[in-house]
Order: C-alpha cells, then sequence, then structure tokens
C-alpha cells in the first residue's frame, strides 16, 4: 500500500529528502512501517519520517525502532537516523 501523503509531497516538493528512504531506497525489503507497534491487528503502514535538506548531510545508517523490553511506549515507532556532516 502506498499512501501519497500530502506532507511528504509538501517536503519533497521543497527539496528536503527522506532519510530512511536514503539508506533503505527499496520499500519491499524495508518497510520502514511505523504505525503502530501498539494496534498490530490495523493498518500498518509508514507514517513518520526525519527529512534532511543539504548537500552537507548525509545520512548513514537508519532504523524503526518499535520494541522495548517492557512493552512499546508509544502507539508510533520511532525512526532513528545518523548522519556524517561533509565538509563544504
Amino acid at each position: 500500500l502506498v499512501v501519497d501523503f500530502p506532507a511528504t509531497k509538501f517536503m519533497k516538493s521543497a527539496g528536503f529528502k527522506d532519510a530512511y528512504r536514503q539508506i533503505w531506497p527499496d520499500e519491499t525489503k524495508k518497510t520502514g512501517i511505523t504505525w503502530s507497534p501498539l494496534y498490530k491487528e490495523g493498518l500498518q503502514t509508514r507514517m513518520d519520517f526525519i527529512f534532511f535538506k543539504g548537500e552537507q548531510l548525509e545520512p548513514v545508517y537508519s532504523e524503526v525502532i518499535n520494541t522495548y523490553q517492557f512493552g512499546f511506549p508509544s502507539d508510533h515507532a520511532a525512526v532513528l537516523v545518523s548522519f556524517k556532516i561533509n565538509e563544504p
């Protein structure tokens, strides 16, 4: 299921890039589902993003965190991205 969120379209049209998709471009291999770790019986989709802009930032690592040893504390998974800062 591909959902073209209006906010995502706006960010892309403003020149921002999706950091998770820069690392994991194939949606079929790394879906990046962030909704919802708590409600597995409902629609599972990716609706949380980290966007970046500029040539100096380069995402080098990204993952979705959707488990926690004591039960996940949110209805949204966390998106983690590490960036490298390149010299101008």
